[in-house]
Formats: C-alpha cells, sequence, structure tokens
C-alpha cells in the first residue's frame, strides 16, 4: 500500500499512523530494518538506525508541519545556530517529535558525503553505550526520513537486505540516525563519530543544527496553529496503539510586529518600519526563570503600521533573498 500524501497539515496525522503501521514488526520497514540490524551485528558494524526506536518515537511523537513559506527562516536558523546551544529539557519543545517540510532541505549523506533530501525529522529519547567512557548515555535520537521519488538513490546500507522498500518510487524510509547526549553542545562530538570520518561528523553537526532551529523557532512561536485530521483517522491510530494528540502544529512566525504606539519595548520612538533579521535569543524560562533556552527570532517588520521605510533598497534585497 502506498502512503498516504502530505498536502496540508493535518495530512501529517494520517502519514504518521500509516508509518506506525509499516514500522511494526509485521510491517514490511519494520522488517526490513529488523535484518539491516542482524545483518550489521553479525559483521560488527553499527546498523543505521533500530527498528524499535524509530516506531517508538513515532508512536509517541507530537507532530509538526513547516509550510513552504517558513522553510527558508528554518534553513537561515540551521546555518546560524550558537555553538553554547545545549540539549536539555528546556531547549525541546516535545520529548518526542515528528516533523514533516512542505519543501524539502539537503543535507550530507553520512556514507557517500553527497548532498541527500530530507523530507521530514523525527526525534525521541534513546539509551546507547559509550565504548569509549564504558558508560551508558541517554540521548536524543535524531533521524532525518526521506520520501523515495524516481530520483532517489538507493542508500548504501540498503544492500543488507534484498527487501524492496528502499527501492520504492513511493515510498518513506528513515535515512539513518545520529544520537545527541543530553547535556552536551551542539558541536560536542564523541569519539565514535570522529573516528568514523568528516562525512559523518558534518551529517551528524547538520542533524543537530537542524533540529536545534526547528525547536528554537516553535519555542518563540508557542501558539502556533493546530490542525487536526478527521475523526476516522483518530480511531485508526488508537486502533494501532498510538496514544499520542492527533493534533499537527503548524510552524509559523509573525511577518511584522507592529504597534499603534509609536515607540518599542527599548523606549526609542520610531518613526519608519524598518526589517529586524533572523537572529538567536537566550530567553530566561523554568522555575524562578533560572534556566535560559535559545530561541529564535525569525526575520520581521517593526515599527509603525503606514509608516516609511527606513532603507528601502537594502529591505528590498532582503525580502528577494
Amino acid at each position: 500500500m502506498s502512503p498516504p500524501p502530505v498536502r496540508r497539515a493535518r495530512d501529517v496525522a494520517e502519514l504518521r499512523t500509516w508509518l506506525v503501521e509499516e514500522l511494526a514488526p509485521t510491517g514490511r520497514l519494520g522488517y526490513a530494518l529488523h535484518i539491516v540490524e542482524d545483518v550489521a551485528h553479525r559483521q560488527h558494524h553499527n546498523a543505521p538506525t533500530s527498528r524499535s526506536a524509530e516506531a517508538r518515537a513515532m508512536a509517541e511523537a507530537d507532530l509538526w508541519y513547516v509550510p513552504a513559506d517558513a522553510m527558508s527562516v528554518l534553513e537561515e536558523a540551521s546555518r546560524s545556530v550558537p555553538d553554547d546551544v545545549r540539549l536539555d529539557m528546556w531547549q525541546m519543545p516535545s520529548v518526542c517529535g515528528f516533523c514533516v517540510f512542505e519543501e524539502p532541505l539537503y543535507g550530507t549523506d553520512a556514507n557517500a558525503g553527497t548532498p541527500i533530501r530530507v523530507d521530514a525529522l523525527l526525534w525521541g529519547p534513546v539509551s546507547i553505550f559509550d565504548d569509549d567512557e564504558h558508560r551508558p548515555v541517554k540521548a536524543i535520537g535524531i533521524s532525518c526520513w526521506h520520501h523515495r521519488d524516481e530520483h532517489s538513490p538507493v542508500l548504501q546500507w540498503a544492500a543488507m537486505t534484498d527487501s524492496d522498500v528502499f527501492k520504492s518510487r513511493d515510498y518513506w524510509t528513515p535515512l539513518g540516525r545520529s544520537d545527541w547526549e543530553i547535556g552536551t553542545a551542539v558541536s560536542h562530538l564523541p569519539p565514535v563519530y570522529i573516528r568514523s570520518g568528516e562525512e559523518m561528523m558534518k551529517s551528524a553537526i547538520e542533524d543537530r543544527a537542524l533540529i536545534a532551529a526547528l525547536w528554537g523557532m516553535a519555542l518563540a512561536a508557542p501558539q502556533n496553529q493546530v490542525e487536526f485530521p478527521a475523526r476516522s483517522m483518530r480511531k485508526r491510530a488508537e486502533r494501532a496503539g498510538i496514544s499520542a494528540k492527533p493534533g499537527v502544529r503548524v510552524l509559523t512566525f509573525p511577518k511584522s510586529i507592529a504597534s499603534s504606539e509609536p515607540g518599542d519595548p527599548t523606549g526609542r520612538h520610531l518613526s519608519v518600519r524598518f526589517m529586524v533579521r533572523g537572529h538567536w535569543r537566550r530567553q530566561a524560562c523554568g522555575p524562578g526563570r533560572q534556566q535560559h533556552r535559545h530561541v529564535y527570532i525569525a526575520p520581521h517588520w517593526r515599527g509603525p503600521e503606514g509608516a516609511p521605510l527606513s532603507h528601502p533598497a537594502t529591505v528590498v534585497k532582503q525580502l528577494r533573498g
């Protein structure tokens, strides 16, 4: 059975249910990933991901959708993630999440080092063992997902199984999983990634930067629009064992911040309208506001409605970019 198309945000709920069914031990994708894990174990290699981790995160994930007009902002945010962004409970809008992009992004294939299309992100808690420090590690597993079409490459590790799911034209597959240890900075990589080569390191950093940008945008705009699937789809999700909320949050951001007052929060008197560039901000949070997290403030207009534009030539250039 082909996957349901995602034409709008609420369709993500149906896609998630379909993927949970496919990731079951008896599902096509679940069976193929089990074979990959088994072969990798016998060859003394690390499997690119695990069926159980993908299935658990998918079933428990909060759902997100990034519309086309927010994709360029997400890309820009991912390219400017501060090095001191750390993975902790304050930095995540949800412990598990599945986010589908209306337009694809391109990342680095961890094995070949070539560009590869990313259509969705899945994240969730994993427990891994650090062979170098001989200790268990709590982390967040980050899986990039790809909606295959006639232009999709055959993944290098797909050769471990004769299943056709990694070759089908209309099918969703994980590209692999990278793990981000809780409490560490976005730029901190354990020795296993460093030993695996430059492509693996670059791919892991890209995954972290992308998910940090997604979280930073979501935390800066907590009142996102939520779309709900049809009631029949909610019943199907319940039968599939999905207990997560069915609503799909749409990642949006304000195009302008305007006020009838002539001033702004800094006390300046505003007589013109100007474009504020996208930027990261440390925000106090948690009990007593003693913790901090990084949020991404998307580009927006500031100043009174109808006021003349400041530096219009620069503004036009930014809007076209």
